[in-house]
């Protein structure tokens, strides 16, 4: 067994998990941590650099997990107090608290870790005196954080899906808006998340009023949440990358009607796209395994768990990792965030071991285990579990085998408690406790049957259940999506280009468009390389016999005239390192032409240095568009010489937008851009109703308005 101890002033505990696979024990054993003193530390991260701060959204939903390894019980009362503490007068709470690092930046997801943490000591431990006490706080953060409303938006995100798997390995952060996800999608899920916690806590503390407003607030926010993000023509949210897909369905803002192909949309990210690999930062990665559980689909999260290839879990062990890495690729990364012992990335990982593999899940109508919800994936791929956990009323031990379809389960309920567990079965009575049918067994309710279970209700005690006719769980296969190369290019006008599509599997057959158009089996089939010499938007599936088709590949090619296509830009030297700079003072110490508004083309230093980009983008159709900016450190978009996106200063790469009613013709974007050190990131983005979001087609930006 893998074991893990802390020491708590007096109090010492233990915690033991084992399963048959040997790679799920190291990556358990290499995702524990040491909290070493007394309940007057804090949760923190990167002991080797300045950093070590206590950021409440490395912890949101780790929190959990952490719960399972060591009593946290006083450590998480004293830091939700610290987080109290350091609260504004306005109802602000900070990213980091203790406050050392005072940085408000008023988003949703890290100092949402407020009511997340308290909700954690509720569930895990039956606490509620943590929620009474801070619910003033709490309540006042609600109110002001509803007052960045905006039709229920919420457009207060600071960090995004925090480190995304890149798509060149040496990057800290993705610039690729494909892969990311904007902080108006996460910051509006999330809100609805926390409303419908500020209601559960309403209602517990017997605030009645207080939940009818929450959840009439909520409501709003769900019905704004499906009128922006949902794409019915696609059947998706947003721009479709894996966290979109995770937060939907993690926070139930997905209609019924549509829950089936937002799951499938994710499956196709993560084994057609991704390659059975993750594809997600530190946000989707919170909710990633129960998601996938919850939806059916544990054997693609165990898949996960066992992968050892980049990026993974289990390639950070593979390469020598003894702590969860802060990048998914942190031995390529840029070194400019070096972390290697960052919590964040495990996500819920320790969460799915007990809850989904063991079977010992707290129950929410009865916390801190006074019932345990006992319903393990026995079918997702693992053989064996053996498991313990020491709740408040004393330990749980959870020890299955599947052989053969056989099924054996000991289990220990502790005294003064009970527990609700679920056994598949083909009939009630093929279920057995001891050598007779449980149902008549001591201490053993039937309930129910549900989804191919039989629930029963168990009294305190130690029982041997047994069970038969278990079938591996198994996802159907996907295509592997189409690659089209080449990527990143731009055509000269009178020029021509060969395009080549393929694909890892070789038996599949790719159909694909030219004109934009969405790519099904009545697409003509690739054949061999094709040529192109006008603007075109390839698109292509991969379809295989007795697979799932893949994921749409999409590439786009513009075609720019040298003479009028492009971009101006002016670069200045100096250090900037809070805010923008007043270019009116400054002079510029270098300036030059590309054809659209980024930094992958440009020579530029490691740091320290302010850019301005001008260029005109023709709009071919009037109506209303959305425009992003996706930067570090700070950056500011003009449309017209009105400011419409202001993304200020930051401690990474982070997307806004804003939306614009345009006219057809010749409109001005001025985009103002700061870098004091570490990563460089600034792209710029679109989308319209017509328009999936995308770069500013370079074909379409002009020097001048003539």
């Amino acid at each position: 067994a893998i074991k893990g101890k802390v020491i708590y002033d007096a109090l010492e505990v233990t915690g033991s998990f084992s399963g048959s696979n040997s790679m799920i024990n190291q990556i358990y054993k290499n995702a524990t941590w040491g909290i070493k003193g007394n309940y007057r530390s804090i949760p923190t991260d990167c002991p080797q650099r300045d950093e070590r701060q206590g950021w409440l959204g490395d912890r949101s939903a780790e929190c959990t997990g952490e719960s399972y390894i060591f009593d946290i019980s006083k450590l998480y009362n004293k830091w939700v107090t610290d987080i109290s503490d350091a609260q504004l007068e306005n109802g602000s709470v900070p990213d980091v608290a203790p406050a050392y690092w005072p940085t408000y930046t008023d988003n949703t997801t890290w100092p949402g870790t407020f009511l997340f943490a308290s909700d954690m000591l509720y569930t895990q431990y039956g606490d509620l005196k943590t929620i009474e006490t801070n619910y003033a706080g709490m309540r006042k953060w609600i109110n002001h954080m509803s007052t960045f409303l905006d039709k229920g938006i919420m457009p207060k995100d600071t960090y995004g899906d925090w480190c995304v798997p890149p798509e060149d390995l040496r990057l800290i952060n993705t610039s690729d808006p494909s892969r990311l996800t904007s902080a108006e999608f996460i910051g509006t899920a999330y809100f609805y998340y926390e409303l419908n916690l500020m209601q559960k806590f309403a209602l517990l503390l017997g605030k009645t009023d207080d939940a009818a407003e929450y959840s009439k607030t909520a409501e709003t926010v769900k019905t704004a949440f499906n009128q922006k993000f949902s794409d019915s023509a696609e059947a998706k949210y947003s721009n479709n990358t894996s966290t979109a897909n995770i937060l939907a369905l993690a926070f139930n803002l997905v209609p019924p009607e549509n829950k089936e192909k937002i799951v499938d949309n994710l499956l196709q990210k993560i084994l057609s796209e991704n390659g059975g690999h993750v594809g997600n930062g530190l946000i989707g990665g919170q909710w990633l395994m129960r998601v996938l559980t919850e939806s059916g689909h544990a054997d693609v999260a165990y898949m996960l768990a066992t992968q050892t290839t980049y990026p993974s879990w289990g390639y950070m062990v593979e390469k020598g990792a003894t702590t969860i890495w802060e990048l998914w690729n942190g031995d390529t990364g840029d070194p400019g965030m070096n972390s290697g012992n960052h919590v964040m990335l495990l996500g819920d990982l320790i969460i799915w071991f007990y809850e989904d593999l063991a079977g010992i899940k707290a129950d929410p109508e009865n916390p801190g285990f006074k019932n345990t919800i006992m319903k393990p994936s026995f079918s997702c791929g693992i053989t064996s579990v053996d498991a313990s956990y020491n709740s408040v009323y004393g330990k749980i031990n959870s020890k299955w085998e599947l052989n053969n379809g056989n099924l054996n389960w000991n289990m220990k309920i502790p005294a003064n408690t009970t527990a609700t567990i679920y056994i598949p079965a083909g009939e009630k009575d093929d279920v057995k406790e001891g050598a007779g049918s449980a149902s008549r067994s001591k201490g053993v309710k039937y309930i129910k049957a549900e989804d191919g279970c039989f629930v029963f209700e168990l009294q305190s005690g130690s029982y041997a259940f047994s069970s038969k006719g278990i079938k591996k769980q198994l996802t159907a296969n996907y295509a592997a999506t189409p690659v089209i190369s080449p990527k990143d290019t731009i055509l000269n006008k009178g020029n021509s280009l060969k395009i080549v599509i393929s694909c890892a599997d070789s038996l599949a057959a790719i159909h694909y468009t030219t004109d934009g158009s969405l790519v099904d089996k009545s697409s003509p089939v690739y054949t061999g390389p094709f040529e192109i010499s006008d603007n075109t938007t390839v698109r292509a599936i991969a379809f295989i016999e007795g697979y799932k088709e893949s994921n749409q590949a999409s590439e786009t090619y513009n075609v720019v005239d040298p003479h009028k296509n492009g971009v101006t830009w002016l670069f200045y030297e100096g250090e900037f390192k809070l805010k923008l700079p007043d270019f009116k003072s400054l002079k510029p110490s270098k300036k030059g032409t590309t054809y659209n508004i980024n930094l992958k083309k440009l020579d530029l230093p490691g740091g320290s240095f302010a850019m301005q980009f001008f260029t005109n983008i023709m709009i071919e159709k009037a109506g209303i568009y959305t425009f992003y900016i996706n930067s570090n450190d700070g950056s500011q978009l003009y449309i017209d010489d009105k400011l419409l996106v202001e993304n200020g200063g930051e401690h990474g790469a982070k997307e806004l937008g804003n939306t614009v009613e345009l006219e057809t013709g010749m409109h001005s974007i001025r985009v103002d851009y700061f870098q004091a050190g570490g990563g460089k990131v600034l792209t710029v983005s679109y989308e319209s109703e017509e328009i999936n979001k995308r770069y500013l087609p370079e074909s379409n930006l002009f020097k001048t308005k003539n």
